[in-house]
C-alpha cells in the first residue's frame, strides 16, 4: 500500500494492520533502584539507519513493562535498541542511556550514570569556583544562568573545574555578575560507539544546583 500526500490534501484515519501483534511482555529492571524511582524506557526498531517504529513503557517504576512484537518473518530484519532515562521528574540530576542493544526479552540494566557538580550555596562573585565529575571521555557544557547574564562554557570533562572571571570594562554592566540567585549546572555527553546499522550508543547526563551571589 502506498500513500502519496500532497499539499492540497489531508490524509488521516488510516489504519494499517500488522501481522505481528504487540503481545510479548518485556521488562526492563534498573539496578540499583534509583531515588526518586521514576524511569522511562523506549525500545526503537531500526530498519537500516531509520526508525521504523518505537514502543514505550506503560509505567515509570522499575521493572518497566513494554509490549513488544516478536522479530520473526519480515520483522526479522529489524534491529531493536533500548533507551532509558532517569531524573526527568526533578531535573536536578538526570541520566540517560541510548542505543543499548535489546533482544526483546526481560533485561537488567545499570542505573544511568549522572554527573555531579560542586558549587557554593552562596558567596562573593569574585571568589566563585565550580567543580564537576563526569566521564573523562565525555564532552561537557557548563552553564551559569541568572536574570541578566548567562555564561556557557564547553569543553572536555577532563577539564574538571571552572572559575568565572571579570569581563573587560568595555562590556556593558548588565553583562557583569551582580548579586542574586543563579542556576549552575553541567550537561555531559559521551558517544563511545556505533551500533551496527543503527544508532549511536551513547550516554547523556545533567546536574544542577543553585548559588546566591552577594
Amino acid at each position: 500500500m502506498y500513500l502519496t500526500p500532497t499539499p492540497a490534501t489531508t490524509t488521516g484515519a488510516v489504519y494499517l494492520a500488522l501481522d505481528h501483534p504487540f503481545d510479548q511482555l518485556a521488562t526492563v529492571t534498573v539496578s540499583p533502584l534509583p531515588s526518586p524511582p521514576a524511569v522511562l524506557a523506549t525500545v526503537s526498531y531500526w530498519l537500516g539507519d531509520q526508525v521504523a517504529f518505537s514502543v514505550s513503557s506503560d509505567n515509570e517504576e522499575s521493572p518497566l513493562r513494554l509490549r513488544v512484537p516478536s522479530l520473526t518473518g519480515p520483522f526479522a530484519a529489524l534491529k531493536a535498541t533500548l533507551d532509558y532515562h532517569w531524573g526527568h521528574r526533578t531535573f536536578e540530576r538526570t541520566g540517560s542511556t541510548y542505543g543499548e542493544p535489546f533482544d526483546g526479552r526481560s533485561v537488567v540494566v545499570p542505573l544511568p550514570e549522572t554527573p555531579t557538580i560542586t558549587a557554593p550555596h552562596s558567596g562573593p562573585s569574585d571568589d566563585l569556583r565550580f567543580a564537576w565529575v563526569c566521564p573523562p571521555a565525555a564532552d561537557m557544557h557548563f552553564f551559569l544562568i541568572g536574570t541578566e547574564v548567562q555564561w556557557n562554557v564547553r569543553g572536555p570533562c577532563s577539564v574538571s573545574e571552572f572559575k568565572p572571571f571579570q569581563l573587560p570594562q568595555a562590556i556593558p554592566a548588565k553583562r557583569m555578575f551582580s548579586a542574586g540567585e543563579y542556576r549552575v549546572g553541567i550537561a555531559a555527553l559521551d558517544l563511545p560507539e556505533v551500533v551496527e546499522n543503527g544508532p549511536l550508543k551513547s550516554w547523556y547526563g545533567t546536574a544542577q544546583e543553585s548559588v546566591v551571589l552577594r
